[in-house]
């Protein structure tokens, strides 16, 4: 579209206008998309609201179990009674040979930092 005025002519070229061009003239009061109602707004909010509780919902379930503690050998002997049977990774070496085979597993010695535990049986 050329808009550039020459001396003489009175207005800018719009004879793409024709042509299906862009038409800026304004547009009388509610000739615009219409507007959605409150209702159709407040279903939306609530609708993106679920949502978001379902996925905050869903992290939450899966960061739940992955909630696993190292304890030194020398701990878990030493809370073995408050440990009970609850899951845990235990930090240590195995010594020597004392891996031995029992009817529920291995029976073995770790050791951490001087300390020496025995682990009780997987069973």
């Amino acid at each position: 579209m050329d808009v550039t005025a020459t001396p003489g002519a009175s207005a800018p070229d719009d004879r793409d206008l024709d042509e299906g061009g862009l038409d800026l003239s304004p547009r009388p009061d509610g000739a615009s998309r219409p507007r959605r109602s409150l209702a159709a707004r407040r279903w939306g909010a609530i609708v993106v609201l679920g949502l978001l509780v379902l996925v905050i919902g869903a992290i939450v379930w899966q960061a739940k179990g992955a909630t696993l503690y190292y304890k030194n050998a020398d701990e878990a002997v030493a809370q073995r009674t408050s440990l009970g049977s609850k899951n845990f990774r235990l930090q240590g070496t195995v010594l020597g040979d004392s891996v031995e085979p029992t009817e529920s597993g291995v029976k073995f010695t770790v050791a951490f930092d001087g300390g020496a535990g025995r682990r009780p049986p997987r069973g």
